[in-house]
């Protein structure tokens, strides 16, 4: 039987989703008063779960608008792919000197690349959610507690399926980065420290070109203009 969810979790998973699905666009104002109503329950899970998301960057604080959902730049979307990147070339080494130490994470990540090549028939919701199961599990072979923490909070791992969803961009165009994923995966076997860096690195200026054009052609107002 699975663990119940706090209402803290609950509240927060919710919210989270509608944002990720595009339900809560950027820059909407978060009522906790109407969440609290729409969900049942009080509004002081409610509030905690927003001030998560302001913690994570889904959520944005002003003094004096409230809580809006966050409207990003390309110098914000820089900034968060430039710390993933980072945290998962510090992970690359211990990952892959501590993957025969755990079959049952390279398993999980190899049962995650069916779905992987069929990802552009999924929708964005998705896909998120295979994308942050795979790398949190790539991030757990480093065995570094406080970097999978860390880890497990960055939105930057599920920023490039936001951003497509927001602007109804079809998946299929990112069939190329899908594939990357058994490269990765083959990496980590092939004990080949080298080649998932540079892979990875690769994989990331990628993303970030995609998501800069991305930002630049939007005419919706959903980002910010720099």
């Amino acid at each position: 039987m699975d663990k119940p969810v706090s209402l803290l979790e609950f509240a927060y998973g919710k919210i989270k989703a509608k944002i990720l699905a595009g339900e809560l666009p950027p820059g909407h104002k978060l009522s906790a008063k109407t969440i609290s109503e729409s969900l049942n329950i009080s509004q002081t899970p409610v509030k905690e779960a927003i001030n998560r998301l302001v913690a994570e960057g889904f959520v944005q604080s002003n003094p004096r608008r409230g809580h809006q959902v966050s409207r990003l730049s390309i110098s914000d979307v820089k900034d968060m792919m430039d710390v993933r990147l980072m945290m998962e070339c510090f992970a690359a080494k211990s990952a892959v000197q501590n993957a025969p130490h755990h079959p049952e994470i390279m398993r999980r990540m190899q049962e995650l690349l069916i779905p992987y090549s069929h990802a552009s028939s999924l929708d964005y919701l998705q896909v998120s959610a295979i994308e942050q199961e795979f790398h949190n599990l790539y991030i757990q072979l480093s065995e570094n507690k406080r970097l999978i923490k860390l880890y497990q909070t960055d939105w930057s791992v599920s920023l490039l399926y936001y951003l497509y969803s927001i602007t109804n961009h079809p998946l299929s165009s990112l069939d190329h980065l899908f594939t990357s994923h058994q490269m990765i995966y083959d990496f980590i076997l092939a004990q080949d420290t080298h080649g998932l860096e540079k892979l990875l690195s690769q994989t990331m200026k990628s993303v970030m070109a995609l998501l800069t054009d991305l930002i630049r052609a939007d005419k919706t107002g959903a980002f910010l203009k720099e």
